[in-house]
């Protein structure tokens, strides 16, 4: 299921550096989100820029980690 390939991503991730107990979980009302972004490599890019920035209150330090996020959702196959 592609929801469980895109939360695989994001708690391998972990942004919030969250125990991997609580990661598991801790990113999956983000996924309903991301999936409506899918539809372009931009879209998407920005969506994660504004979720660490605004809803997560991060700063961002590596923005080619975020493209690598975005590459790594990206290539996941929809079928």
């Amino acid at each position: 299921m592609i929801e469980d390939k895109i939360n695989d991503i994001l708690k391998t991730w972990n942004p919030l550096d969250v125990p991997a107990f609580i990661a598991k979980d801790e990113y999956k009302d983000y996924i309903p989100d991301i999936l409506n972004c899918m539809v372009d490599k931009k879209k998407l890019e920005i969506f994660l820029l504004d979720l660490l920035e605004n809803k997560m209150g991060l700063i961002i330090k590596d923005i080619e980690e975020i493209s690598e996020i975005t590459e790594k959702i990206m290539d996941i196959e929809t079928f």
